[in-house]
């Protein structure tokens, strides 16, 4: 399946040319190309339902199975196409009761048809508004911000540093912010303050005499 979806995004950006503007040779039909490896996969992933089912098949499945069903969406109204979007919309919704990406897939599916204006198979149009319904909370229209940072409910003094004295101070009125006032000490630092952590370290003349 992997290597017919390699087929479709190779010649999938030339569906936009007519067949006079197009920079391939013009016995080179995009069109063509991409409906056949669509048609492929669509076959594959019936086959595979039967042997394996698909409640546990490689999340990799749902992009190959949502590329080949923008192909199918194009070629609407065609016999095939038909046949293949409706299975192609089943796979996805039984896929969906274990990947989260699937769930996606089949809104973004339903929103591109509709943009697109095209007429769905009585069928698949059921399928899609079943999901739509089931799915909506995850529409792919949505936007989602970025993770806001947790809110600090209480107030932490500042570490005390040594030869500095801190004090923390919180303005209610200025919206809860923090503010901390500091007056660095002048005084020199006293050895007990300057203590190593691990215990005081032997000086040089000791390490020669050992």
């Amino acid at each position: 399946m992997f290597y017919q979806l390699l087929f479709i995004h190779l010649f999938r950006p030339f569906l936009k040319y007519k067949s006079t503007a197009s920079p391939l040779p013009s016995h080179v039909s995009p069109r063509k190309f991409c409906t056949h490896s669509a048609t492929t996969i669509s076959k594959l992933l019936r086959l595979y339902r039967r042997t394996y089912g698909l409640r546990q098949i490689v999340n990799l499945a749902v992009y190959i199975a949502h590329t080949a069903c923008t192909i199918h969406l194009l070629n609407l109204p065609d016999k095939n196409a038909v046949r293949d979007i409706v299975h192609g919309l089943k796979h996805l919704e039984e896929i969906a009761d274990g990947w989260l990406c699937a769930r996606k897939t089949l809104r973004i599916l339903s929103i591109s048809a509709s943009k697109w204006n095209i007429e769905l198979p009585e069928e698949a149009a059921r399928i899609l508004a079943r999901t739509d319904t089931r799915y909506a909370a995850f529409s792919p229209t949505q936007q989602i911000s970025p993770r806001q940072a947790p809110v600090k409910t209480s107030d932490y003094s500042k570490p005390s540093v040594p030869g500095s004295n801190t004090h923390g101070t919180r303005d209610a009125a200025a919206g809860g912010h923090n503010q901390v006032d500091s007056a660095t000490s002048t005084s020199p630092t006293s050895p007990a303050e300057t203590a190593h952590p691990f215990g005081s370290l032997p000086s040089a003349s000791e390490l020669n005499s050992r």
